[in-house]
């Protein structure tokens, strides 16, 4: 896979996104002419790889794809996409959505945000900062929202947005256990991650996002993937002196 010079990586975990990645692509591209564009394709099934080899030919290096053979989750499409750009030197590293619910925008505010402040190690795109809006969500997607910010608050006692994955991380902050961690991993990846480094004594920022109806398909959320993300948070706080030793460097 041949690299261009940037330094900094946008990664888009996906399945089956092929109509809204048809829109999107292209305009992360245009816009962000200092970053690289690395989708992780956890086996979709709709023409997403053809897609992908169009614009990488008017992209060429910038444009950089994985197509895994088996599902990791959204969890470990993360991982996969933070450790590239470990492996191959990025100093910035951005996720987000690839439904057309995040606005591409937002990374070019946060990489600024990072560049005016390299104390900052983490800053995640919240939902529920002040000048923050949700557009237009399904009620279902939006009561999960809340709920699993509320809890997240009691049992990690962390007030950021944990379920966001609308993040830029500092790549030599990454700590070294997160990206050890094991790939089969589904939601619960968020609030773990984030867990880790408020353990490891990273600093974490928050910035207000607006956040729009997804485009075309249906969310890969569901009821029985936000009941098991609880169960495994309550799991981690439970075992979070095990964790802090497993953390600590």
């Amino acid at each position: 896979m041949k690299l261009s010079r940037n330094l900094q990586l946008i990664v888009i975990p996906v399945i089956n996104e092929f109509e809204n990645l048809k829109i999107l692509l292209p305009k992360i591209l245009e816009m962000s002419s200092n970053a690289d564009l690395l989708v992780i394709d956890d086996s979709s099934t709709d023409g997403t790889n053809s897609l992908i080899q169009e614009i990488q030919a008017n992209f060429e290096s910038r444009m950089l794809y994985i197509l895994n053979q088996e599902s990791l989750g959204i969890g470990g499409a993360h991982l996969q996409g933070l450790r590239f750009a470990s492996e191959n030197k990025y100093e910035l590293v951005a996720t987000m959505d690839g439904d057309l619910t995040h606005d591409p925008s937002d990374i070019e505010r946060f990489i600024f945000k990072m560049n005016e402040n390299p104390q900052i190690d983490l800053i995640i795109g919240s939902r529920f900062l002040p000048k923050s809006r949700i557009n237009n969500w399904p009620f279902l997607r939006i009561l999960l929202t809340y709920a699993g910010h509320l809890f997240t608050m009691i049992t990690l006692q962390m007030r950021e947005d944990l379920s966001s994955g609308l993040r830029i991380y500092r790549v030599n902050a990454i700590p070294r256990n997160l990206l050890a961690m094991e790939e089969h991993i589904g939601y619960e990846y968020f609030a773990l991650s984030a867990y880790m480094y408020k353990l490891s004594n990273r600093k974490i920022s928050e910035m207000d996002v607006i956040l729009n109806p997804r485009g075309k398909g249906n969310s890969k959320l569901t009821l029985t993937k936000a009941v098991k993300s609880i169960k495994s948070t309550v799991r981690l706080r439970i075992f979070s002196g095990q964790l802090y030793l497993q953390v600590k460097e």
